[in-house]
């Protein structure tokens, strides 16, 4: 539903011929940003949040928000996001709704981003 919505956006991160990661924006919501395991801790997962930010700042979105994995939680602190909320639990899985406020000029897509 996310993929299929008008308002959404998906960035995809290559290398060669490879997907190694898709990021999708849905209004102010980073609805999904996935990194392929082999490409984990290479820049792939900033490159993919950059790219996202840009393209929200592009739109006028001045906060963008997002629902947290506990294992995703630290990825976004450091990338200037802060808890925003309780954590929230559906399907038996945690989300911790998480903010950042988006000041910066929109830049263009990092490379391998399309």
């Amino acid at each position: 539903m996310w993929i299929g919505s008008v308002d959404a956006i998906a960035v995809v991160a290559v290398r060669g011929s490879d997907l190694v990661g898709f990021a999708l924006l849905n209004r102010d919501e980073l609805a999904l940003c996935y990194v392929a395991p082999e490409a984990l801790y290479q820049g792939v997962g900033k490159g993919l949040l950059r790219a996202i930010e840009s393209l929200a700042l592009s739109r006028g979105v001045s906060a963008l928000r997002l629902d947290s994995t506990r294992t995703a939680r630290d990825f976004y602190a450091r990338n200037g996001f802060s808890v925003s909320g309780p954590v929230q639990v559906w399907a038996g899985l945690e989300g911790a709704p998480m903010v950042k406020h988006l000041t910066a000029e929109p830049s263009p897509l990092p490379a391998g981003c399309r």
